[in-house]
């Protein structure tokens, strides 16, 4: 370039500006197509800009993106079924199952395909979770100190759990806690006493037999075995 200028310097720096041509237009487009923005792409912020020819501007709206509710499970994002308890489900912007089939795309980690960009963080890209048809087998609790902890269920359709405590014997146990899959499996109580187990939740709504019932007063100590109905009412 340098030889250049010195041979013709108006090639690379012309005394007239470019001026452009007509029929030239600035648009909006979505990322995620090409075409025209939905109110889903405005949402995700997946709108761009771009010059066009006139005659080849987009005229069909984006599709590609619609709003809807999941889970998470082991990382991955499903679709909540209409039986999924909404405790444990997320509202977000979710990529159009629509659009992965017109483009052919099956059997393949779609998120390995999409852009690393800030923006595509709150695109979800969901699967289908199919439940096992079965309610959860129960889990079992410990107790040390004052936090209840236990170990992820072994059913790959839970979801989430529910932690439930009573004042003390005879009184009815209500749903203190609701902790998502992938979230730390304990919970810790200010309270100096009360009864406690824990339920699993599957993406069906099934929810387990109660836990192994555990006292805060002593720890450790297990009231009925794994499974068995406890001794108290175990639902408001």
């Amino acid at each position: 370039m340098n030889a250049a200028y010195d041979v013709k310097p108006d090639l690379s720096a012309p005394k007239q500006r470019f001026n452009m041509p007509g029929g030239i237009v600035r648009r909006t487009y979505c990322t995620v197509s090409g075409l025209l923005p939905s109110d889903m792409c405005e949402k995700a912020g997946l709108v761009s800009y771009d010059l066009y020819n006139a005659k080849f501007v987009p005229t069909k709206e984006d599709h590609s993106l619609t709003s809807g509710s999941f889970v998470e499970v082991n990382g991955k994002r499903y679709a909540a079924l209409d039986t999924t308890p909404r405790e444990f489900t997320t509202e977000g912007v979710v990529l159009n199952e629509q659009l992965l089939e017109e483009l052919g795309i099956k059997d393949v980690d779609i998120t390995k395909l999409l852009p690393k960009s800030d923006q595509w963080k709150n695109i979800a890209v969901v699967g289908e979770l199919k439940e096992n048809g079965k309610r959860p087998d129960p889990l079992v609790v410990q107790l040390a100190g004052k936090t209840l902890k236990w170990s992820a269920h072994g059913e790959t359709d839970v979801i989430g759990y529910r932690v439930y405590r009573a004042e003390q014997e005879g009184l009815p146990f209500q749903v203190v806690a609701t902790i998502k899959s992938g979230q730390p499996l304990s919970f810790a109580d200010r309270s100096t006493s009360g009864i406690y187990y824990v339920t699993a939740v599957d993406i069906a709504g099934n929810e387990s037999a109660p836990s192994n019932l555990v006292s805060l007063s002593s720890p450790m100590k297990t009231r009925e075995e794994p499974g068995n109905p406890p001794t108290v009412k175990d639902k408001p």
